[in-house]
């Protein structure tokens, strides 16, 4: 039986009252969705910091959270969600101190150019080049090279995924929050979570339209579900109960399972999509997601 629990109730009742994003062309939904970066402290940690680095036919913005921990420490490269279209490092900044905080680990949230003006596979090359920059500036982040874990939600889960498998042998960890796996939308979660249930199915079909070409739904680096993986780091995979992204993110972790890859796979009871960076509304229930976090790293 399906459940829901009164935040999520609460937060699917406010977000009806706006546009629906398929109705809007990417910039209004930008700006409908945009959120203030937070001014005062959240989380104690001992720096945060933007840095500007170079990537294919431009440049992008990291944002560097590091904890109150002396001594070389380990990392996990952020990716943020909102289909490939929506969405800043802003909008999981204080997922991301808490992340920072909690794990002590450094936290790198990637600020990647997004879809349509920059569609496939403009996202994932400009995380490619965050993750190559992260290694190659490992002493001067404190962090050893080898304990660098990747991490994302939604989309930007989708983008860690395609990462942890062409850089296996270099990633410690996989950590992916309610990812997109399978851009065919075929799954059966897509039927009974369609509508009401925080990322209706036409909303995700907007924007995987805006992401992709048709033709490349089922490229491996678009839908890692049909990836050849061999080999790939340890994962620790979240779905939401009331999810259409909910079928996709379990098969993967089976997938994975297959071939022998250690795999630690949470259905969180009552929740929908995106709340891990919806601070004001499940602060409660990001807290024990990031204990989760925490415990599967350690």
């Amino acid at each position: 039986m399906m459940t829901m629990n009164n935040k999520a109730k609460k937060y699917i009742a406010r977000q009806q009252k706006l546009p629906s994003l398929h109705t809007l062309s990417p910039q209004e939904a930008r700006k409908l969705r945009a959120v203030p970066r937070i001014a005062k402290p959240v989380s104690p940690l001992a720096s945060i910091r933007d840095v500007r680095i170079d990537v294919k036919d431009g440049q992008i913005v990291l944002r560097i959270y590091t904890p109150q921990v002396i001594g070389k420490l380990k990392a996990i490269l952020y990716i943020h969600g909102g289909g490939w279209v929506i969405n800043s490092i802003d909008t999981s900044d204080e997922s991301c101190r808490r992340l920072a905080e909690k794990t002590g680990r450094v936290v790198i949230s990637v600020d990647y150019r997004l879809a349509p003006e920059y569609a496939f596979p403009v996202p994932l090359e400009d995380c490619e080049a965050a993750f190559r920059w992260v290694v190659a500036h490992a002493q001067q982040l404190h962090i050893t090279p080898t304990h660098i874990a990747v991490a994302g939600d939604s989309a930007g889960a989708n983008l860690a995924t395609v990462l942890a498998n062409r850089f296996s042998d270099a990633i410690e960890a996989q950590i992916l929050l309610y990812p997109v796996t399978d851009a065919t939308m075929s799954t059966k979660s897509y039927e009974i979570y369609a509508e009401q249930h925080g990322l209706d199915a036409v909303v995700m079909k907007w924007f995987i339209e805006q992401y992709v070409e048709e033709a490349e739904r089922k490229n491996p680096l678009v839908s890692p579900l049909y990836a050849e993986v061999v080999h790939a780091p340890k994962a620790f995979i979240i779905v939401a109960e009331n999810d259409v992204l909910k079928d996709e993110g379990i098969l993967y972790a089976k997938k994975l399972e297959h071939v022998g890859t250690p795999v630690k796979l949470v259905e969180m009871e009552g929740l929908i999509h995106s709340y891990f960076t919806n601070n004001a509304i499940f602060a409660e229930e990001i807290d024990s997601t990031i204990a989760k976090i925490t415990a599967f790293l350690a």
